[in-house]
Formats: structure tokens, sequence, C-alpha cells
């Protein structure tokens, strides 16, 4: 029963913390385009960096 509302929890904090990824790239990107100084290759980098920490942290919690 602990454990189930611990990995509730624990998903929650994911779940939040990739939201909260996600909006930080994406007024990077938002940033970085309007000034003029967008880089794709940079611009998918970070995307890239976001969904493997969301991964990563996620198969931490499944492999619990």
């Amino acid at each position: 029963m602990v454990q189930t509302h611990m990995r509730k929890a624990q998903r929650k904090l994911i779940t939040n913390l990739s939201s909260d990824l996600c909006k930080g790239f994406l007024l990077a990107g938002a940033v970085s385009y309007a000034t003029g100084t967008a880089d794709v290759f940079a611009l998918a980098a970070q995307l890239w960096l976001a969904t493997l920490a969301f991964v990563v942290a996620y198969l931490l919690i499944e492999d619990e």
C-alpha cells in the first residue's frame, strides 16, 4: 500500500518535472527564434536531452 502511494507520488513528480522541462525548452527556443539566434542543432539537442531525462527517470521508477 505504501509502495503504491510512493509510486504515484514519484510519477506525479516526473510528470511535473517533464512538463516544466518542456516549458523551459519551448521558452528558450522561442527566445532564440525571436532574437534571430536560433540554432536548429541546439534546439534539437535540448529536446533530445529533455526526452532522455524523462525516459531515464521513468525507467528508474519502473525498476523499483
